[in-house]
């Protein structure tokens, strides 16, 4: 069609000018990546006073692209890089974490970086997961996916002027939509790493194009200054820090060190500082000498410290995957337990299941799945349970036991469909627990 109006419309600049630009549009939806650049040049070649039409030509070519593109420097981190960062609420009171990871992989025959961003807030039933796969050669996205208790999740696949998007909702009903675009764009999750690979310095100022991907696609415009550098204390060392501001009502603190490692975030009211680097491969040894209480949490596992309170008798920890999975542990001394908790083992366990009936629109304790188990070389008992998280099904399997007069508690949590995909590694955090 728009070849037709080419033809008997020359005499018109206008018309053949748009018509000229909607071919391009037309050919890089049918996948016509070469023919399409052919048609946007002509564009900017044939007619010039259409200026307009012009500069949206430019945006599909090479080089506008890279015009638009942010200048960032080589990564900083290293192949399998682990850090937490630990959220607390104004009072100092600890919330959750921010586990940050990333990887070196091939998708789709281009290496890319896998970035992780999980976050957990602890009690509140609020969870997520982000993964954002980076082009090594353009530092642009080529697929994303994000997955929340609350918000739900979507999947992306990132091309050169659009991206295609999925979003499922808790029904895992899936709605598809594509999101045109010109020039760079860039995921929003990506920049939590992306910020170590600017060039700053105080009086840096840069306006970074994103897409944020799980609200449809929606552009934003995301501005960065770094107005001085601070001075941040935290758990693993202090750090002289670039400290970039954003329009969006989040500041970062990135440390003037080669890694670039991300050492604060504030929003929302909510403080996270850097807790602990490590590395993927390895597991995080946890020991607690106040109760003699030792774990492990697998490879590449968060964890936080739970502050039970100023009671010295007691201590809970939270182990967090790098997906929707985590595992709460919590020992106080036997004395602690509430009057409907104490007795036996089987009172405690029933005690617990009658708690979950009360608080949670949904805890139902699955037939036959009471059983005695060994825990830290002490007979325990266990159950597991289905529960309803946010309108998401998810199973817990719930093991207690006590162990010379202390009382342990172990709860973990994962989405139902992935509940038994990961028994290995649950089951092996509750082996891996001793209590001297």
């Amino acid at each position: 069609v728009y070849r037709q109006v080419l033809d008997v419309a020359q005499e018109t600049n206008r018309l053949a000018a748009n018509a000229q630009y909607r071919l391009g549009q037309c050919l890089l939806k049918q996948q016509k990546k070469k023919e399409a650049l052919a048609a946007f040049r002509a564009v900017v070649e044939k007619y010039p006073d259409q200026k307009e039409l012009v500069a949206k030509a430019k945006q599909h070519l090479p080089a506008e692209q890279e015009a638009s593109a942010i200048a960032l420097s080589d990564p900083p981190w290293k192949d399998g890089e682990r850090l937490t960062m630990t959220m607390k609420l104004p009072g100092g009171q600890p919330i959750g974490i921010i586990g940050l990871g990333v990887d070196s992989t091939n998708v789709d025959g281009k290496d890319v970086w896998k970035m992780l961003i999980r976050r957990f807030v602890s009690g509140a039933q609020n969870e997520g997961v982000s993964v954002v796969d980076v082009d090594k050669a353009t530092n642009r996205p080529v697929q994303t996916s994000f997955d929340h208790v609350v918000l739900g999740s979507s999947d992306a696949v990132w091309h050169d002027h659009n991206l295609v998007i999925t979003k499922r909702n808790k029904q895992d009903e899936a709605e598809k939509k594509t999101v045109e675009f010109q020039g760079a764009a860039y995921s929003n999750d990506q920049w939590f790493f992306g910020f170590r690979q600017l060039p700053l310095k105080v009086g840096y100022k840069v306006t970074i194009p994103i897409r944020v991907a799980f609200t449809g696609g929606s552009p934003i415009d995301l501005e960065i200054e770094v107005p001085k550098k601070e001075t941040i204390s935290t758990p693993v060392g202090e750090f002289d820090c670039f400290r970039l501001e954003t329009n969006i009502a989040q500041t970062f603190w990135i440390a003037d060190v080669p890694e670039r490692s991300p050492v604060r975030f504030v929003a929302g009211g909510v403080d996270a500082k850097l807790t602990e680097i490590f590395a993927r491969d390895r597991p995080t040894e946890i020991e607690d000498e106040k109760l003699g209480l030792a774990m492990q949490a697998p490879d590449g596992w968060f964890y936080q410290h739970v502050a039970p309170g100023n009671n010295d008798a007691a201590v809970a920890y939270r182990l967090v995957a790098p997906t929707m999975a985590s595992v709460a542990v919590s020992v106080k001394d036997e004395s602690l337990l509430s009057d409907d908790d104490r007795g036996s083992i089987d009172t405690w366990a029933e005690s617990k299941i009658k708690r979950g009936k009360r608080s949670l629109k949904k805890y139902d304790v699955r037939p036959d799945s009471r059983q005695d188990v060994q825990l830290a070389g002490q007979q325990g008992k266990t159950y597991v349970a289905d529960e309803d998280v946010q309108g998401s099904d998810f199973t817990t399997r719930v093991t207690l036991a006590i162990v010379d007069k202390k009382a342990i508690a172990i709860a973990d949590l994962a989405k139902t469909s992935d509940h038994e995909k990961y028994r290995e590694q649950l089951a092996a955090i509750r082996n891996s627990i001793s209590v001297r």
